[in-house]
């Protein structure tokens, strides 16, 4: 004989809004860390050399390879500061999105 657990309303609603506000979470991180990159360039170069000097196109397809390296290397633990090099691939995208923006 099986078991079926089911999920209540009240628990999927609370699954969706903690979803929710972790996306909102993840969003603000990337903003602010693209703007602390965009102040301090030099700091770019820690995730890749030279880029720092880059323009908008090279820090796109950067962030792109950054985040496939990421999304391949299998995790011990999910969350706890797991995301740190995901959020910075994404920062990295955005700014390379606004440089590109800019023109430059």
């Amino acid at each position: 004989m099986t078991v079926a657990l089911k999920v209540s309303d009240l628990d999927q609603e609370i699954e969706a809004a903690f979803a929710s506000r972790a996306r909102r979470i993840v969003a603000l991180l990337v903003k602010r860390r693209a703007r602390d990159y965009a102040r301090q360039p030099r700091m770019l170069g820690i995730l890749a050399p030279g880029l720092e000097t880059a323009n908008g196109a090279v820090m796109i397809s950067t962030a792109r390879e950054l985040l496939a390296i990421e999304r391949a290397t299998l995790r011990r633990f999910a969350g706890f500061g797991g995301d740190v090099q995901s959020i910075n691939a994404r920062a990295v995208g955005l700014l390379g999105r606004a440089l590109r923006r800019q023109g430059r």
